[in-house]
């Protein structure tokens, strides 16, 4: 279930310390709970990007990769939604195959 307000673009983040999850609107790497206060890390506490809150779809962005989902939370607020599903594969495939 998204969170109320949340807008295309956002990252859903979980707060760490109470639970509350929120779709976050900003490009920081912190972010403050609206519920209790506490600062979270955002690249670490999200579960996915908005895509569409009208249809309820999330793109699922690894946690822990800072650049990735603010290049993912852009190009989506800018209207590439669509676009950035298949970009986002193509990405999530170049970087297991480095590792590899």
């Amino acid at each position: 279930m998204l969170p109320k307000n949340a807008e295309a673009g956002d990252p859903i983040v979980t707060c760490s310390h109470c639970g509350y999850y929120w779709g976050y609107g900003g490009t920081m790497y912190r972010a403050t709970c609206p519920s209790c206060g506490g600062k979270v890390v955002v690249s670490k506490n999200h579960t996915g990007i908005v895509l569409s809150p009208e249809e309820g779809t999330v793109a699922e962005v690894p946690t822990g990769n800072t650049d990735l989902w603010r290049t993912v939370s852009i190009a989506i607020r800018n209207g590439g939604g669509e676009e950035i599903a298949d970009l986002y594969s193509s990405v999530t495939w170049t970087h297991s195959r480095i590792r590899e």
